[in-house]
């Protein structure tokens, strides 16, 4: 369905199609995200540009 400026949606990743089974993140042996996380987004539509 279409979508107009300030249009919300919510997005949610799994595993499989975001990072997998591996860490990601990781600085100085310390990772921002764990193996197999779900990763979710919410998205804000401020604009289009044609």
């Amino acid at each position: 369905r279409p979508c107009s400026s300030g249009g919300k949606r919510k997005l949610m990743i799994p595993p499989i199609l975001a990072y997998g089974p591996e860490p990601a993140g990781c600085f100085s042996g310390d990772c921002n995200i764990p193996g197999n996380s779900t990763i979710l987004y919410d998205i804000l539509l401020v604009g289009i540009y044609k």
